[in-house]
Formats: C-alpha cells, sequence, structure tokens
C-alpha cells in the first residue's frame, strides 16, 4: 500500500512541475552557450515629458459619488541600451494620487515591436486617471517599460530578459488637477 501512495504522489508532483514551464509565446530565453553569457537588451527612459495639462474628459457615478475622468498628453524616448534587440514589448503608464500614500495604478497599457541595441523610439499618449469630482489633489505619473499590464504566468523580467531590470521606470512627473 505504501508503494502506491508514493506513486500517486510522484506523479501528481510531475504534472504540478510541468504545468509551471508555459510561458507566453513571445518571452525570450537568453540562457548562456557554454558557460558565456549572451548579450542582453536593456530598455531604459531617457525623457517623460507632459505635452497637454490635465482635462477632464468625462464623468461618471459610482455609488452616488461623482467622478472626473482625466487625461493628460505626454511624451517619451525609450531607449534599448544594451547589446541585443529587445523583441516585442510593452509600455505601461501609471498614476497615483498624491497625499493618498497608495501604489500606482495600471493604465492604458501600449505595445511596440522590437528595439534594436542602440536604437531609440519616441513614443506618444494619452494617460487617463479619475478621482471623485470634490477631490483636486495632484497626480503623480509614470511609465514603465517591460511591463506585465496584467499578464498572469510570467517569469520575472516579465517579456524582455534584460542585463538591468531595476531600470524600466520613467522620472516621476506630477499633473496639477484643475
Amino acid at each position: 500500500m505504501k508503494n502506491l501512495i508514493l506513486l500517486i504522489s510522484f506523479s501528481f508532483l510531475s504534472t504540478l512541475t510541468f504545468a509551471q514551464i508555459k510561458y507566453p509565446s513571445n518571452v525570450q530565453a537568453q540562457l548562456p552557450i557554454n558557460g558565456i553569457a549572451l548579450p542582453k537588451p536593456d530598455l531604459v527612459f531617457t525623457n517623460f515629458e507632459l505635452t497637454s495639462p490635465a482635462t477632464i474628459s468625462s464623468t461618471s457615478q459610482l455609488f452616488g459619488k461623482t467622478y472626473n475622468h482625466y487625461k493628460v498628453s505626454f511624451k517619451a524616448t525609450i531607449k534599448n541600451s544594451g547589446l541585443a534587440p529587445t523583441g516585442s514589448f510593452n509600455v505601461e503608464p501609471n498614476y497615483s494620487i498624491v497625499e493618498l500614500g497608495n501604489g500606482f495604478f495600471m493604465n492604458n497599457c501600449l505595445q511596440f515591436s522590437s528595439l534594436n541595441a542602440g536604437e531609440s523610439r519616441v513614443i506618444v499618449g494619452i494617460i487617463t486617471f479619475k478621482q471623485p469630482a470634490n477631490d483636486h489633489r495632484d497626480a503623480r505619473v509614470v511609465l514603465k517599460a517591460d511591463a506585465t499590464c496584467a499578464t498572469e504566468f510570467l517569469p520575472s523580467y516579465n517579456f524582455v530578459n534584460e542585463s538591468n531590470e531595476s531600470n524600466n521606470s520613467s522620472t516621476i512627473l506630477t499633473v496639477d488637477i484643475p
């Protein structure tokens, strides 16, 4: 009876192990060859600026409370400062409301094709966020390169396996709320 239990246990663990290695098809594997590490890309923002003031684009009601929906335009330059192409990647604007002490919230995800080593790309977009209509605290915005964009089951480096995974955020900018 003990042998049967061990066999079933082993079979169950094997199934779990195989289930954990499924990643999206565009995740890059850059493994060393003969102990020599391959060159990797490195996404960094070299510029991030707001190109319009925050404006109210719409309002909504939720549980009897009115919310203003704001939008602000931005322009940024992202560069692959690494030594290999990036493959496709995401950029995700994030926002938070100043003085609330909360983290940043995800926003509309932007998808981009590969950048070659040393190549830069100017991106433009709109960051949207909402807050109660009677709340005029400023917002903070930041861009995240190689963002998950709410995708599950990604390895620690998201989609692009970079030489430096800790430099994927732009500077944090403050948005004045009218």
